[in-house]
């Protein structure tokens, strides 16, 4: 549709920004849906064809209702200034820019391969590692968010989790429920400190190897 034609132009303009003094030509752009959370968020993937051969691109939009994208976009812009900073403890995808007519945020797309949940494979334990020292760059970078993450309600997460094991692993759901009581204890006697900046939902399939890191 038109929405998906004006998509398309803004990501090929959007790279031709990019190309050295004006040397680079958009010869096609094609557009494909890779991920959609109705009512929510879309992620696009673009692939742009351009001359000289080797200037040819993937990007990614993701378009987010209620100007989320707004935020999205300097939030990853700030991320990314720290990511150039921290000597490769945090790599991040290059923002590209947003548009707030179609809610559209771009960006470089990363080289390499999705870890997977094979927690037998060697990359996924440097994998772990490497989301501790990104976690970690994060955690000091202090960019401000809009919104915060109790951590009751990260552990009222774990409550949901722990219902499903009650019939289909007993030993787990024990010994879940007794770290569980146990952290509560803990939170009761610690007292309350600053927020800092950090991933919401940073697991396996946020993470990938390329060339062997």
């Amino acid at each position: 549709g038109a929405q998906e034609d004006w998509s398309r132009g803004a990501a090929s303009q959007r790279w031709n920004t990019q190309g050295s003094q004006g040397r680079l030509s958009i010869s096609g752009v094609t557009a494909e849906l890779a991920r959609s959370l109705s009512g929510i968020a879309a992620i696009i993937k673009y692939d742009i064809k351009a001359e000289p051969d080797d200037a040819s691109r993937t990007i990614f939009g993701k378009v987010q209702s209620g100007g989320r994208g707004a935020e999205s976009h300097r939030v990853m812009t700030e991320i990314w200034k720290v990511a150039e900073r921290s000597g490769g403890l945090l790599t991040v995808p290059r923002p590209l820019g947003y548009y707030p007519d179609f809610e559209l945020y771009l960006q470089e797309s990363a080289p390499g391969e999705a870890i997977g949940s094979d927690r037998t494979k060697p990359e996924f334990m440097a994998s772990v590692l490497h989301a501790a020292d990104a976690l970690a760059t994060l955690h000091e970078s202090g960019i401000a968010t809009q919104k915060q993450l109790p951590f009751e309600a990260e552990i009222g997460r774990l409550d949901k989790t722990l219902d499903q094991f009650a019939l289909v692993h007993p030993k787990a759901y024990f010994l879940l429920r007794e770290l569980l009581i146990h952290v509560r204890g803990k939170l009761k006697k610690t007292p309350v400190e600053d927020c800092l900046p950090t991933h919401g939902d940073y697991k396996y399939d946020q993470v990938l190897h390329h060339h062997g890191s």
